[in-house]
C-alpha cells in the first residue's frame, strides 16, 4: 500500500513540474499581451499566443519535460527571441525593443495591430511619454507641434486645426474608434479633449473615407486610452500648474480581478484667463471691477470624468463605457462708456455625455468588433447686464443673447476582419449615424439627418510579401443628400529597407446640420447657416517613401519624404458677408485644391531621439484667374529632441515649431474677392523630467513659448480675430513656466 502511495505521489509531483509557465515582459517589466509563441520538436511546429497578461501555460499534455524544444517568441515592435527551454514552474522572457520599428504599434485603419513600418497607411504615433514630457493637458497642446498641422484659436468657439491645407471639418477625430461630435464652426474644439488617461495618439496622414466616411479625407486622429493594466489596483494622480494661471488636478484608478476590470477617472482643470498686461506668474486674487476685467484669453473651468468596465470571456470581450465633460467659459465685457459702471458678460456652458458599448469576438477565421453608443452635446450661452458698483447682474432681454443648442448622435459601427491566409484578407463593415439638432437658432427648432453606410476592403499580399494591395469601397445612404460610391486604393511596396506607399481615395461630405441651419449671433459673432449648400466631393492622392538605416551602437536613421494632392469640388467654407468683420456664412467654393510635400528625418541612439520635419503646403481656389500665382505656398518646420539618461531617471525634452507666413485669396457671399496675409511665427518649449521612488513619482519642470509669441500681424480684409486686437490674431499666452507631478499607484496581486 505504501509503495502504491509513493508511486502515485511521484506521478503527481512529476505532473506538477512537467509544465512550462511562460511570462513575456518588456524591458520596463510591462506585460506583452498576445505574443506569438512557436515551439519546435522533431520537425513538428506548434503555435500559441499569450493571454492579455502576457502569460502562457504549456502543461504536460502539450509538451514533454526535456530540453529538445526550440522556442521562437515574437511580438510586434520587439526583437524576436530564440532559445531552447526546459520545464520550469515559471520562465520570464524579456523582449527587447526593436529599434528598426521604433517600438510603435498602431491599430487605426489596419486589420490587426501592426507596426507603423508594416502598416499600409502612413501613420504617426505620439506616445504617452511625449504627451507627459511636453506638459500637454489637451489635444491642442500636442498637435501644435506636429508637422503639416496648424492650430487656430478662438477663445469662445475653441481651438481648431488645419491638416494638409484642409480645415478640421475634413479631419475625423475618434476616441477609441468612437467619433467626437460638437463642431461649432466646422471644427471640434481640441481644447475640450483631455489626454490624462491616453496611452497614445495615432495620426493617419491621408484619407480613410472608406472606413469612416465623412470628415476623414485629410486624415484621422484616433486617441487610444490606456488599457495596459495589472492584476489588482493601479492608477495615478496628476497635478499641473502653469504660471499663466492653469491649475489642473486629475486622476484615475483601476481594479483588475482575473477577467474583470473596472476603471474610473476624473478631474478638474481651471484657467484663470490671461491678458498681455498680466504679470509673468498669475495667482488668483480679487481685482477691481474696472477696465482690467476684460481679458484677451477667457477664464475656463472644466470637469472631466470617465467610467468603463471590461470583461473577457474566453474569445469575447465586452466593454461598456461612459464619458462626461463640463465646461464654463466666462467672457467678461469691457465696461461701457461714459461712466464704465455697466458691462455685459457672456457665459458659455458646454456639456458632453457619451454612452457606449464595445464588443469584440475572436473567431477561428477572423474578428468581429461592434461599437454602439449615444453622444449628447449641449451648449448654453447666457448674457448678463452687470452692475460693476454692486456686482449684481440680470439676464439681458435681447433674444439673441440667450441660447441653448443640443446635438445628439446615435451610432453603430460593426466590422468583420478576416484572418484567412497570409496573402489574402478582407474587412466588411456597417456604419450607421443619425444626428439631431435642437435649439431656437436651428431652423424650425429641430433638424435631423442620417447617414447609413456599408463598406468593404480587401488586402492582397504578394511578391514574397513585398507588395500589399488594398482596394476598398463605401456605399452610403444619406437622408438629405444623394451619396456617391466612395472608392479607395492603397499600395505598399517594400524594397530591402525602403517602404513605398501610395493611395488614392474619393471623398464625399454632405453639409452638417450646423452649416445648413445653425445661426450663431451675439455681440462678437454672426455666423449664419445656408440651406442652399450642396455636397462637396474630392479626390485625394498620397505617396511616400521611407528608408531606415541601422547604424553602429544600436542607432538608427529614418528618412521619409511624402507628397499629397487634394482636389475639391464645391468645398464648403465659412466666408465673410456684409460690412461687419465678424459676420460669416457658409458657401460652396466651386474649385479648391491643396498640394504639399514633407520631409521627415529621425535619428535614434539608445535613449536619444531627434527629429526635424520641414514641409511646404500650397493652396489654390477658383480665384486663380484673378491672381498671378496659381498656388499660395506656406512653409513649416517642426522639430523634437529628447534624451533620457541615468537609467531613464532623468530626461530633457525640446519642442519647436515654425509656421511660415500665409497668403490667401477669399471670396465672400456676394462673390467679391478679398485677400489676407498672416505673419510667420515660432513656438518653442523646453522641459526636464526626473523620476523618484522606483520611477513611481515623476516630476516635470518646463518652460512654454520661450519666444514669447502672443499675437501675430494679419493684414487684409477681415484681418482681426474675434478675440484678438485689431490687425492681429491670438497665438499664445506669452512665455510661462509649468510643473507637473505624476504619482503612480500600484498594488498588484502576484
Amino acid at each position: 500500500m505504501s509503495k502504491l502511495f509513493t508511486f502515485t505521489f511521484l506521478i503527481m509531483v512529476s505532473s506538477a513540474y512537467s509544465q512550462l509557465n511562460l511570462r513575456i515582459i518588456d524591458e520596463q517589466q510591462n506585460a506583452i499581451p498576445f505574443s506569438k509563441v512557436t515551439y519546435l520538436k522533431a520537425g513538428n511546429k506548434q503555435t500559441q499566443f499569450t493571454n492579455g497578461e502576457g502569460k502562457l501555460n504549456l502543461s504536460n499534455d502539450i509538451i514533454q519535460c526535456d530540453n529538445n524544444y526550440f522556442f521562437i517568441i515574437t511580438s510586434i515592435g520587439f526583437i524576436t527571441y530564440h532559445d531552447s527551454l526546459s520545464c520550469h514552474n515559471e520562465k520570464i522572457i524579456i523582449l527587447k525593443n526593436n529599434s528598426e520599428l521604433l517600438g510603435e504599434v498602431c491599430v487605426t485603419g489596419e486589420y490587426n495591430p501592426t507596426s507603423t513600418e508594416q502598416a499600409v497607411n502612413k501613420i504617426t504615433i505620439i506616445n504617452r511619454e511625449v504627451i507627459l514630457n511636453s506638459g500637454a493637458s489637451n489635444l491642442t497642446d500636442v498637435l501644435a507641434y506636429q508637422s503639416n498641422i496648424r492650430i487656430e484659436q478662438d477663445n469662445v468657439l475653441g481651438s481648431s486645426m488645419e491638416m494638409g491645407g484642409m480645415t478640421g471639418q475634413n479631419v475625423k477625430i475618434l476616441i477609441d474608434g468612437v467619433p467626437v461630435i460638437g463642431r461649432l464652426n466646422g471644427n471640434v474644439d481640441l481644447s475640450q479633449i483631455n489626454l490624462d488617461n491616453v496611452e497614445q495618439i495615432e495620426i493617419v496622414n491621408g484619407p480613410l473615407s472608406v472606413n469612416y466616411g465623412t470628415n476623414s479625407l485629410a486624415g484621422t486622429i484616433n486617441i487610444i486610452t490606456n488599457k495596459k493594466l495589472v492584476q489588482g489596483f493601479s492608477g495615478n494622480i496628476l497635478a499641473y500648474y502653469q504660471t499663466i494661471g492653469n491649475y489642473n488636478l486629475t486622476g484615475n484608478i483601476a481594479y483588475q480581478h482575473k477577467n474583470h476590470t473596472l476603471k474610473l477617472s476624473g478631474g478638474r482643470k481651471y484657467f484663470d484667463g490671461w491678458h498681455p498686461t498680466h504679470d509673468f506668474a498669475s495667482i488668483p486674487k480679487k481685482t477691481l471691477a474696472d477696465t482690467n476685467r476684460y481679458l484677451q484669453w477667457n477664464p475656463k473651468l472644466q470637469y472631466i470624468g470617465e467610467a468603463q468596465y471590461i470583461v473577457k470571456l474566453k474569445s469575447l470581450q465586452i466593454n461598456p463605457f461612459y464619458r462626461y465633460y463640463a465646461e464654463k467659459i466666462t467672457n467678461r465685457g469691457f465696461p461701457s462708456k461714459p461712466f464704465y459702471e455697466i458691462a455685459y458678460d457672456d457665459y458659455y456652458f458646454t456639456n458632453r455625455n457619451d454612452f457606449g458599448l464595445n464588443i469584440s469576438k475572436s473567431l477561428k477565421k477572423g474578428n468581429i468588433d461592434v461599437v454602439s453608443g449615444y453622444n449628447y452635446y449641449k451648449r448654453v450661452k447666457n448674457t448678463y447686464r452687470k452692475d460693476l458698483t454692486t456686482l449684481n447682474q440680470i439676464l439681458t432681454s435681447a433674444d439673441s443673447d440667450q441660447d441653448t443648442t443640443i446635438f445628439e448622435l446615435k451610432f453603430l459601427r460593426a466590422t468583420y476582419r478576416s484572418n484567412l491566409k497570409k496573402w489574402f484578407n478582407f474587412e466588411l463593415g456597417l456604419d450607421f449615424n443619425h444626428e439631431t439638432a435642437f435649439g431656437k437658432k436651428i431652423e424650425n427648432k429641430r433638424k435631423s439627418n442620417g447617414d447609413y453606410a456599408v463598406f468593404v476592403s480587401a488586402q492582397f499580399t504578394t511578391f514574397k510579401n513585398k507588395l500589399i494591395i488594398k482596394p476598398g469601397i463605401r456605399y452610403a445612404y444619406n437622408l438629405t443628400y444623394k451619396s456617391p460610391l466612395t472608392p479607395s486604393l492603397n499600395l505598399k511596396y517594400s524594397i530591402k529597407k525602403i517602404n513605398l506607399r501610395a493611395s488614392i481615395a474619393k471623398g464625399f461630405r454632405s453639409p452638417t446640420l450646423k452649416e445648413l441651419y445653425f445661426n450663431f449671433v451675439d455681440i462678437n459673432h454672426n455666423i449664419q447657416g445656408n440651406t442652399n449648400l450642396v455636397s462637396e466631393n474630392s479626390w485625394n492622392y498620397n505617396t511616400s517613401a521611407t528608408h531606415i538605416k541601422s547604424l553602429k551602437n544600436n542607432s538608427l536613421f529614418k528618412t521619409t519624404i511624402s507628397v499629397f494632392y487634394n482636389d475639391f469640388n464645391n468645398l464648403i467654407e465659412l466666408v465673410p458677408f456684409g460690412n461687419s468683420s465678424n459676420s460669416f456664412t457658409y458657401t460652396n467654393i466651386e474649385e479648391y485644391s491643396t498640394i504639399g510635400t514633407q520631409l521627415e528625418l529621425t535619428y535614434r541612439r539608445n535613449d536619444l531621439r531627434f527629429s526635424i520635419n520641414p514641409s511646404l503646403v500650397g493652396r489654390e481656389n477658383d480665384l486663380k484667374e484673378e491672381t498671378k500665382e496659381v498656388y499660395n505656398f506656406s512653409p513649416e518646420v517642426s522639430s523634437q529632441l529628447s534624451y533620457q539618461f541615468n537609467d531613464k531617471k532623468w530626461g530633457i525634452n525640446l519642442f519647436y515649431k515654425y509656421n511660415g507666413s500665409r497668403n490667401q485669396y477669399n471670396i465672400d457671399s456676394e462673390d467679391l474677392i478679398s485677400t489676407s496675409s498672416m505673419a510667420s511665427y515660432s513656438i518653442f518649449d523646453l522641459s526636464v523630467n526626473r523620476k523618484f521612488l522606483n520611477k513611481k513619482l515623476s516630476i516635470i519642470l518646463g518652460a512654454k513659448n520661450l519666444f514669447n509669441t502672443k499675437n501675430i500681424g494679419v493684414t487684409g480684409t477681415n484681418s482681426s480675430g474675434v478675440h484678438s486686437p485689431s490687425g492681429s490674431r491670438s497665438i499664445g499666452t506669452g512665455a510661462s513656466v509649468f510643473m507637473s507631478i505624476n504619482y503612480k499607484l500600484n498594488y498588484s496581486k502576484k
